[in-house]
């Protein structure tokens, strides 16, 4: 987003994606949320299409220029278009079946808590890890990248992803070792 001086609009020069998206969330988060709001009267859901709508912002980062319009303009016009998606999503999604009506031999899936015990538990422990190692974690293991497309994106050696893959995956193994409450 590298927008005009002036024109009240937050500034950054493009190629800095993170300061892009700061900017944006700075300048129009709260009021984004409070119209998107005024359509659904629904808090939770205004601020998940806010956020889509951020996202979309920081993929389209290049179509935020003064001469294509305003910023407000545009984001608006994408969170009004999310909105009506859902709601139009809504309206042709079956209704819920409630679980109390259902016959007594019908298969039941498993308890899924335990695994979401484990989700939140193994998160904690990765918030512990220093930020270079989270961040190829994260690469290779959520978005199932290989070491060379890792270093790429993240423009450092393969060698470098590969000893902070090591040395995260060693301080997981140090951390889970030294905590027996949560042995299985």
């Amino acid at each position: 987003m590298n927008l005009a001086v002036g024109t009240g609009e937050p500034q950054a020069e493009r190629g800095e994606p993170t300061a892009t998206l700061t900017l944006l969330y700075q300048r129009y988060w709260s009021d984004l949320v409070q119209y998107v709001n005024g359509m659904l009267s629904d808090v939770h859901q205004a601020e998940e299409i806010a956020q889509e709508t951020m996202l979309r912002a920081w993929r389209n980062a290049e179509k935020l220029a003064p001469e294509r319009g305003s910023v407000w303009g545009w984001l608006t016009t994408v969170a009004r278009n999310i909105t009506v998606d859902r709601i139009r999503y809504k309206r042709v999604r079956l209704t819920e079946v409630n679980e109390s009506f259902a016959p007594p031999n019908l298969m039941v899936t498993a308890d899924h808590s335990p695994d979401v015990i484990n989700s939140i538990y193994v998160a904690n422990i990765v918030a512990q890890l220093p930020p270079a190692q989270r961040e190829v974690l994260d690469m290779i293991y959520r978005h199932d990248r290989t070491c060379a497309e890792a270093a790429v994106i993240l423009g450092i050696p393969v060698g470098t992803v590969k000893s902070r893959l090591h040395y995260a995956l060693g301080h997981l193994r140090t951390i889970l070792a030294a905590d027996p409450s949560h042995h299985e």
